[in-house]
């Protein structure tokens, strides 16, 4: 069954699994409330050991991505054995059960919670997030593909649209002001000690397991595998259609993994996705910490947190349906020019004077929105360009070694956050941020598409 929208066929099948795909990527969306979570987490955490502050945050962020980008290669290599609902399943598991768990590790220090809320979310989403997105691809191999996959991914930007407010709401009802740390010090990290808020801290994490649980359920019963004859059939049906060049270029060879690590296209790539990496970590980690320096109202950063998530994901799809007009080049060029400009315009906060709150909120919105709206392309770009590349038949492998990113990223967060943040500050952090999207740019600039050989 299809239904025809002008020139585009979609198949029922991989609407539904569109549709599936993208709750489950809402699910596994906890990390883009990390900002939001660090100041509840480590306000909990301070409060019973004062020698842990926002800066030790990194470990949770870098510890995701790090599990995320070492175990992908080898979990999208198990799909091809285990299959894909196998695959997602598991996953879900391990991340909503992981997710419950902190409501009890949480009582023991932070580095219990790296463990049940950071690596088991980096474990997980090496089972499900290409899984997910691959087996969308397979339904739409044609002209439409990189707007369907970005449905999908988009589940990933929308989900803090639902995350942070409820986070808040649970936690800090009444919009309890954290407490500066230093009362004399001219930019001193605010930390939440008021009881009523605290102790809502553990039970939080019981709650998200459980709506986790139920939507990833869901999401698996809407996912429809395509087989691998019907995949050949739509090829076919795409190559009569084609001229004959057009034709020897579809009909590409599967890469082995030495063949698609030696190629350049591989490591331009795997550059260009590392430094935007970098700069959207650190920001997404550490935005809401940087702006409770100039802003006092919880309630605030929700609302903030709000408009850019909702960017976040109907970002997704603009540049999803970018990439299929215009290409991977031309959006990554732009999504670098912008997140480095504004990973620089940040320190603007600084000349504003602190009494003057309503400009620093209209400026601090302006900003974060500004760049949700750019940073999250890079995923909606890179999971089509991908396929493109390297072909669908390994599709979760390959899109995993791009992934193995995470690895370099992570350890240079947190090396930089743990040696230098210290010394220079977020001015600095933001600064060093910003050189990395200089790399990026370099990178996309070499960047050529090119046929497999």
């Amino acid at each position: 069954m299809q239904l025809k929208l002008g020139k585009h066929v979609y198949p029922l099948k991989g609407l539904l699994t569109a549709l599936g795909a993208t709750l489950l990527l809402i699910s596994m969306a906890v990390d883009f409330s990390y900002a939001n979570l660090n100041t509840y987490v480590i306000s909990y955490i301070r409060y019973h050991d004062n020698s842990t502050s926002y800066a030790d945050w990194v470990f949770v962020t870098s510890s995701k991505v790090f599990v995320q980008g070492i175990t992908m290669p080898f979990l999208g290599q198990l799909e091809l054995k285990i299959g894909t609902k196998a695959s997602i399943l598991i996953g879900c598991m391990i991340y909503s059960g992981g997710i419950a768990l902190t409501s009890f590790t949480i009582k023991y220090g932070l580095i219990p919670v790296v463990f049940s809320m950071a690596v088991t979310h980096g474990v997980a989403f090496g089972l499900i997030y290409a899984q997910a997105i691959g087996s969308v691809i397979k339904w739409f191999l044609k002209d439409n593909k990189g707007f369907m996959s970005s449905i999908a991914v988009s589940g990933y930007g929308f989900g803090s649209l639902i995350w942070i407010p409820l986070e808040t709401a649970y936690v800090n009802p009444k919009n309890i002001d954290p407490i500066a740390v230093d009362l004399n010090a001219t930019n001193s990290d605010k930390y939440f000690v008021d009881p009523e808020v605290l102790d809502n801290v553990p039970s939080l994490f019981l709650l998200l397991g459980g709506i986790f649980a139920g939507l990833q359920i869901i999401g698996l019963l809407l996912i429809q595998i395509r087989s691998k004859s019907e995949i050949e059939e739509t090829e076919k049906e795409i190559s009569d259609e084609k001229s004959e060049a057009e034709k020897e270029d579809s009909n590409q060879p599967s890469l082995t993994i030495l063949q698609t690590i030696s190629k350049s296209n591989f490591w331009l790539l795997w550059t260009i996705f590392m430094t935007i990496q970098v700069l959207g970590t650190f920001i997404n980690s550490y935005q809401k910490t940087f702006g409770q320096n100039f802003i006092t109202d919880d309630f605030f950063f929700v609302y903030v947190g709000l408009a850019s998530n909702i960017l976040n994901g109907s970002s997704r799809m603009v540049w999803g349906k970018l990439y299929d007009i215009k290409g991977f080049r031309f959006n990554a060029f732009l999504i670098g020019v912008i997140c480095t400009s504004i990973s620089w315009i940040c320190l603007l906060h600084y000349v504003i004077p602190k009494d003057q709150e309503m400009f620093q909120k209209v400026f601090y919105g302006i900003w974060i929105s500004c760049f949700f709206a750019a940073y999250p392309g890079i995923y909606a770009s890179v999971a089509p360009v991908t396929e493109a590349t390297f072909g669908h038949l390994n599709y979760s492998r390959d899109f995993g070694l791009l992934f193995t990113q995470s690895m370099f990223s992570s350890i240079v967060l947190t090396l930089s956050a743990q040696l230098l943040y210290d010394k220079i500050s977020y001015a600095g952090m933001f600064t060093i941020c910003g050189g990395f999207g200089i790399i990026g740019l370099l990178a996309t600039w070499k960047f050529k598409p090119t046929k497999l050989k």
